[in-house]
């Protein structure tokens, strides 16, 4: 596959695995770079640097700092529970912002975050990548030839109990927020 041509300085505000899989994906198939990452911890954020192949990176002890700094777009890659509050002192700075999945913990957090964009005029997203897969852009494709759809049934089957987040409601777990959405 062909890198995409964007000049896109990325920082990255939160350290965990999927912070990693965007910022070596970006790194490997794009023109993008990945210019910053912010943590909660100056080690959090040094760690990070040093586990990804940009060496160049420079890392943020604190959200607010990734925010103010010299960078032309924010992925929120934080706990589930605080993609509200990241997401919107992203866009308070001025920053556009790619949100993970899931986009918000209920409506009134989405709200929020969408009055947020529209008030600083910053663009908001959600990265659900599964839109963008090839297979999902055939089935638009054949949708119309199928006539209207009555039922759909798809399932997930992953067993993923021994990762805390997809099971305690305090980081806002579950099928309904985490890896229930991809069906």
């Amino acid at each position: 596959m062909p890198p995409l041509a964007m000049s896109i300085r990325w920082g990255i505000l939160g350290t965990g695995g999927i912070a990693r899989e965007f910022a070596e994906d970006l790194l490997n198939y794009t023109e993008m770079t990945v210019v910053a990452v912010g943590s909660r911890t100056l080690e959090g954020a040094e760690k990070f640097k040093s586990s990804i192949s940009n060496s160049d990176l420079t890392a943020f002890g604190s959200y607010e700092e990734l925010v103010a700094s010299d960078v032309d777009a924010i992925y929120v890659a934080t706990p589930h529970q605080v993609h509200a509050e990241n997401t919107i002192l992203a866009l308070n700075g001025k920053r556009p912002v790619l949100c993970e999945k899931p986009f918000a913990v209920n409506a009134d957090q989405a709200k929020a975050m969408a009055a947020a964009a529209s008030n600083n005029q910053q663009l908001l997203v959600e990265a659900m990548w599964t839109r963008y897969l090839p297979h999902i852009q055939k089935v638009r494709e054949l949708i119309p030839e199928l006539g209207e759809i009555q039922l759909v049934e798809a399932d997930h089957g992953q067993s993923l109990l021994h990762i805390k987040r997809l099971t305690d409601p305090n980081y806002a777990g579950g099928a309904l927020l985490d890896l229930g959405i991809y069906p």
